[in-house]
């Protein structure tokens, strides 16, 4: 086999450049993938194996039961997140690298040249947008719930087609990840399994049996009393509440640039095939997008209008591939359809939906585009071409998660020092943009990344570049929208009042009482008349620690503290 390898090579000494190339862009989202960074979900389930394996269990036994029933993604999630953060990264990049080269693998394309494929496949993920690659590959809950279960979809394909009874087990798996992919993977191996020739040449029961393992895994998501209850959470109960939801979901779709990116490539590539194609497939593509493009151009300000008729031609697509004997794209194109229908019952849209829709359309999108056996030197240059321009278009966002692992590194290690300390000063120099919610964003998350860190006797004071020394005190302001903001909690300790949380929020000093009562804060002024101020303009958004305008404490409690 190597031989035959190094013959090919010597055959064509590019094709060695290509698989350079490859190695080359695994080890950049290698690096590009230690940057991130723990975050939002990530902070409870990295704690799972901390208190050893009996306690991981009971802990994995209530996630299936109060949380979701994604019970077998997110035990390789925990299992995972146990590990150094180095050996999460590898991990992650192995599984990126796996779900290309096992898609290429379960194909069944005449295209053999696999470096050309991944370089492509590669070129793709990095143009998913900062949005959701920042949800999805970035987050590692995100990335084990909406990148990692596309792995058991084609191993299930690859499996199958070799005629391995592995693909029992995967057809089992693949339904048993996610909602999401959970449909998508129903869809795609149904569609394949009952079309192919592999189905008709063998003419045998069993074969169906696969499709009804892949039923029974997904049943198991909605075994979970979790579920049931998050679908009456942020579940719609009647089919015209779904259809009123739709403008919400067209937007996340579409207003985020990756999606809107492989669309386009896609439809083009559909042009060019419908092009060089013959008989009923170039018909029907020459006439129906061209249509497409004309109805949906005019609407781009219409999320709506541009969702539904992009959904028709992508099922108008997979439904023509189908009926080609092309039944790998075909179904992966349908597969990425249910992706998204699967949503419209729910009332939650982040940008993480768009990535199994995404993800199997660009595949399809590559199978596509090197299956019209173009000239060679189009196909690489082409290919070659996106790389550069995927890699130009996220060298931004490539920095902007660098800052943020910077960020990471100068908190972990005062970390440390907090535990001698029992002080920690915490460094929320994030960038948003590339950063899901953090500790100081939620109360739930706070208290999971004190008891990860084992953090519960410290006393927590946030710094910033934007900190500012105030008078005579330790506590630090932060500027935000050119005012100063004093977290109240460490400040009134220090000047000697108090604070209580129950039924809302009251600041106690100098015999004075600041109350944030229904969204309002209300003092007496100096005249004795009680002032109203809206809670949102008088403290910083998004802080689970309540930081509160420098001016409004000093004329509440009649105090003169100067920023210095």
């Amino acid at each position: 086999m190597l031989e035959k390898t190094v013959a090919k090579l010597k055959a064509k000494p590019f094709d060695g450049f290509l698989f350079i190339l490859v190695a080359l862009l695994v080890c950049i989202f290698t690096i590009l993938l230690s940057f991130t960074i723990l975050q939002s979900d990530d902070y409870s389930y990295s704690g799972y194996l901390k208190d050893g394996i009996l306690n991981f269990l009971r802990l994995t036994k209530e996630h299936f039961v109060t949380v979701n029933g994604r019970a077998m993604v997110h035990f390789f999630l925990q299992l995972t997140l146990a590990l150094p953060p180095v050996l999460v990264a590898l991990i992650k990049s192995l599984i990126l690298f796996s779900v290309g080269l096992i898609s290429f693998k379960a194909s069944t394309s005449n295209s053999r040249n696999t470096a050309l494929y991944l370089i492509a496949f590669y070129s793709f993920i990095l143009i998913f947008g900062h949005n959701t690659i920042k949800e999805t590959v970035m987050w590692s809950s995100g990335f084990f719930n909406y990148i990692f279960p596309a792995l058991f979809l084609f191993l299930s394909l690859y499996f199958y087609q070799k005629g391995s009874r592995w693909h029992y087990l995967f057809f089992f798996l693949s339904g048993a990840t996610t909602e999401q992919w959970g449909i998508a993977s129903l869809c795609v191996l149904s569609l394949f399994v009952v079309l192919s020739a592999s189905l008709r040449e063998r003419k045998r029961l069993p074969l169906y049996y696969p499709l009804l393992l892949c039923l029974l895994g997904y049943i198991t998501i909605f075994l979970s009393p979790a579920t049931l209850s998050r679908i009456n959470i942020s579940g719609h109960t009647t089919v015209t509440e779904s259809l009123f939801d739709i403008p919400r979901l067209s937007k996340v779709f579409l207003s985020e640039g990756s999606a809107v990116t492989v669309i386009v490539i896609f439809i083009f590539l559909m042009l060019i095939k419908a092009v060089t194609a013959k008989g009923v497939f170039c018909a029907l593509h020459c006439l129906i997008l061209p249509l497409v493009l004309i109805l949906t151009l005019p609407l781009h300000h219409s999320y709506m209008a541009a969702f539904i008729i992009l959904c028709f031609a992508l099922f108008l697509s997979g439904a023509i591939f189908l009926s080609q004997k092309e039944h790998f794209t075909g179904s992966v194109i349908m597969g990425s359809c249910m992706s998204v229908l699967i949503m419209l019952p729910t009332n939650t849209f982040d940008y993480r939906i768009t990535a199994p829709c995404v993800l199997l359309l660009s595949i399809a999108a590559i199978m596509i585009f090197l299956d019209m056996r173009l000239p060679e030197k189009i196909t690489y240059g082409t290919v070659l071409s996106l790389l550069l321009a995927s890699l130009i278009a996220f060298s931004p966002s490539f920095k902007g998660f660098y800052n943020n692992h910077v960020t990471e590194k100068i908190n972990l290690s005062r970390i440390e020092e907090a535990r001698d300390t029992k002080v920690l000063n915490y460094s929320i120099d994030y960038d948003k943009r590339y950063a899901m919610r953090q500790m100081f964003n939620d109360g739930w998350f706070y208290n999971e990344f004190l008891s990860l860190y084992n953090l519960e006797d410290c006393t927590i004071r946030i710094e910033s570049k934007n900190s500012v020394k105030l008078q005579s005190l330790k506590t630090k302001g932060l500027i935000y929208n050119n005012d100063i903001y004093v977290p109240a909690r460490e400040l009134l300790d220090e000047i000697g009042g108090s604070i209580n949380t129950e039924g809302g929020i009251t600041l106690n000093c100098n015999d004075k009482t600041l109350a944030c009562l229904d969204g309002m804060f209300t003092y007496e002024n100096a005249y004795g008349n009680k002032v109203y101020l809206k809670a949102d303009e008088n403290r910083i958004p998004d802080f689970y620690t309540l930081y509160i305008k420098l001016s409004l404490v000093n004329e509440a409690f009649n105090l003169n503290i100067k920023a210095l």
